[in-house]
């Protein structure tokens, strides 16, 4: 798992240890002992005490901390297993327009720009650029490799994208700028690659917009600005859009078109034409003047 999913994963437990504690001295209360009651009521005070979100991933957590104990044979029940979640209100995926993004580019450096480039040219995650490596710059078959842990089991996994000619300009010039460096992009101040809480990195785009007088978006937005106009350029089935964006499952690629784009295309000949019927009735003749009527 990533370092911060860990440390997600260890706090939401000492959370629940320590809610615990302040009713049951920790030797006094068995796992096993933890009931359905006690488990709701926690989560409950996360709710109260936070958000509906916040609690569901308090939710998930702990009930995936108990299912890896059963897994491994241990004797228990899983009592955050039949706590239902909170409703969420739904994740709208902000999509910047064309303008903005130009704005934001424009507004760049040099450094900026080359990251937010690539962002775009690959709808790559930034931690998929951050990890870049020249071993997978391919400049002979015009093409770059990007690996993602975004998988179940934590492996890493590459895929190809297509160098295009804007990228085979940036990756050049920050190839005789390199330094020796094993990493596309290196931080002077570690020679190692950016690490995402780098400050470079973590509010440039709140800069940037800022800067350009722009409506806030971050770097993700990119992917799905990137991800929008290819699916309504009309040029890319859900496998080419599966294959840019590296979905393991075509359903969650499925899922991702939905989200950006409804699939209601085929209505709408049906909500054009919802009063025709009636128009076509009320401009008929009448009998008396055989004058067209219209009401």
């Amino acid at each position: 798992m990533q370092p911060q999913t860990v440390e997600e994963k260890k706090r939401h437990i000492k959370k629940f240890a320590k809610y615990v504690a302040k009713s049951y001295p920790p030797e006094q209360l068995l796992v096993e002992q933890v009931t359905i009651e006690l488990a709701r009521n926690f989560i409950a005070h996360i709710q109260k005490a936070k958000t509906n979100k916040t609690a569901n991933r308090y939710l998930r957590n702990l009930k995936a901390c108990w299912n890896w104990n059963i897994k491994q044979g241990e004797n228990i029940g899983n009592p955050f297993s039949k706590i239902e979640k909170y409703p969420e209100e739904v994740y709208v995926k902000k999509v910047p327009s064309t303008q903005d993004v130009v704005s934001v580019i424009m507004a760049a450096d040099r450094f900026q720009a080359d990251f937010l480039q690539l962002l775009l040219q690959t709808a790559a995650r930034p931690g998929e650029i951050r990890k870049l490596k020249w071993e997978d710059v391919f400049f002979d078959r015009k093409m770059i490799r990007l690996w993602t842990r975004k998988r179940k089991g934590g492996g890493m996994t590459p895929r190809p994208a297509l160098m295009t000619p804007t990228m085979r300009e940036i990756l050049d010039r920050r190839w005789k700028d390199r330094k020796n460096s094993p990493w596309v992009f290196t931080d002077p101040a570690t020679g190692d690659r950016y690490e995402r809480s780098a400050k470079e990195l973590r509010e440039m785009t709140r800069r940037l917009c800022d800067k350009a007088g722009v409506p806030y978006f971050d770097m993700y937005s990119l992917r799905h600005y990137v991800s929008q106009r290819v699916i309504d350029s009309g040029k890319a089935n859900p496998v080419d859009i599966q294959k840019l964006l590296g979905h393991q499952r075509l359903t969650t690629t499925d899922n991702y078109i939905r989200s950006l784009v409804p699939d209601m295309q085929h209505l709408n000949g049906i909500l054009e034409s919802l009063l025709d019927e009636g128009l076509a009735e009320k401009s008929k003749p009448t009998a008396a003047s055989g004058r067209t009527k219209i009401q």
